[in-house]
């Protein structure tokens, strides 16, 4: 057993709390008085008492980041789906040779194209606005699905153009396309298995 120091006569020794053996509620004697030592509160707890301002700031960090994500995928969305739904002959020419040689009204298998070009303008330029709005949501579920839905649709999005890309017959320039949708697709993603749940919250507001 350990043993106790010694005090000067007529002095008595008070028994300190040890901070090993807080939690049984054993009374031990200390060498060391560098350091308070406190009564009843193991050191994990207090090891997270610390490290609580930390983590929660961290925390509102990155839900600043997922709400500037949504504000760069808004912009974009709108630019890109304004683009396609007005001037599906350009956009195409991201991706395939363009031989249309009717002008702005082709006929045939061009017009079937621009069409489908025209309609996936319509779903992301609405897309914009949904993410738009999701900034101003305080559902942190909502928030959550939204997230996990972008961070799928682009990782398939990513896989399709990559393929088409390596398979051959796509022009160079549709490799920003596949660098754009790899990218969302990683970004949205890291909210998915990376962050708490927490970080789907409005910033300033905490679970109680």
């Amino acid at each position: 057993a350990p043993r106790a120091a010694r005090s000067p006569p007529g002095r008595a020794t008070a028994a300190r709390p040890c901070i090993l053996s807080a939690p049984c509620g054993r009374r031990c004697f200390s060498k060391s008085r560098a350091l308070p030592l406190l009564s009843g509160v193991p050191p994990p707890a207090l090891a997270t008492a610390a490290l609580e301002p930390a983590m929660r700031t961290i925390n509102t960090s990155a839900k600043f980041r997922l709400d500037t994500l949504f504000l760069i995928h808004s912009v974009v969305a709108w630019a890109s789906g304004a683009f396609a739904f007005l001037l599906p002959h350009v956009f195409e020419a991201f991706m395939v040779p363009h031989t249309d040689t009717e002008g702005w009204h082709p006929g045939g298998s061009e017009k079937i194209v621009h069409l489908v070009v025209r309609l996936y303008g319509a779903i992301i330029l609405a897309q914009g606005f949904i993410t738009w709005t999701a900034r101003s949501v305080g559902d942190g579920a909502m928030r959550k699905g939204l997230v996990q839905t972008y961070a799928l649709m682009f990782a398939l999005t990513f896989i399709a153009l990559l393929r088409a890309q390596l398979t051959g017959g796509m022009l160079a320039l549709n490799w920003l396309n596949v660098f754009m949708f790899g990218a969302l697709s990683g970004f949205y993603s890291w909210f998915v298995f990376v962050q708490p749940p927490t970080v789907y919250e409005l910033p300033g507001r905490t679970t109680a």
